[in-house]
């Protein structure tokens, strides 16, 4: 799970999605775990609409190396 603080970042993940731009990320995971390096974002999801807030399903590839490091 995570934040998206605004519409300027959702349009960002958009964006990305449509020209198929590889790009840093970083996953975090619940028990500490994190997983960095470039992805392809293939697919953005926004569903739902609760109280101000709605759900978000973002689809990665790897675009290279990718550095693991446990928790």
């Amino acid at each position: 799970a995570g934040l998206l603080t605004g519409a300027a970042q959702t349009q960002t993940l958009v964006t990305r999605t449509l020209t198929r731009s590889v790009n840093d990320y970083r996953l975090e995971f619940d028990n500490g775990d994190v997983l960095t390096g470039q992805f392809q974002l293939v697919n953005f999801e926004a569903t739902g609409d609760y109280n101000r807030e709605q759900t978000y399903a973002l689809t990665l590839e790897s675009a290279g190396e990718l550095t693991f490091t446990g928790a």
